[in-house]
């Protein structure tokens, strides 16, 4: 039910929080990891060593596979937002309701 939404598109038009919520947090990923990503594009750009990582691998990629920054900042979010739910389901193995 809660994807109701996608099947009708009118509900697409009535204001929702969850779709105001869902911005909200769309933005705060985009802004830290596109940060993260404009940070260490600056520090190549600047001659400074860094590690390999997916920021710089990504920045090095960008024009062979057509990246903007969104696309950037979305897989390097992509991670965290994984990496969370396992972390999640882990430790309600170990502690069952």
């Amino acid at each position: 039910m809660s994807n109701l939404v996608d099947f009708l598109p009118l509900l697409q038009k009535v204001p929702n929080p969850m779709h105001t919520r869902g911005k909200q947090l769309h933005k705060g990923l985009v802004d830290t990891y596109g940060g993260f990503i404009k940070e260490i594009e600056g520090k190549l750009k600047s001659g400074i060593p860094v590690d390999d990582c997916l920021a710089k691998t990504l920045i090095q990629l960008r024009q062979e596979e057509n990246l903007d920054d969104l696309d950037m900042a979305i897989m390097a979010s992509a991670f965290l937002i994984g990496g969370v739910e396992t972390v999640s389901l882990s430790a309600s193995a170990l502690n069952p309701p």
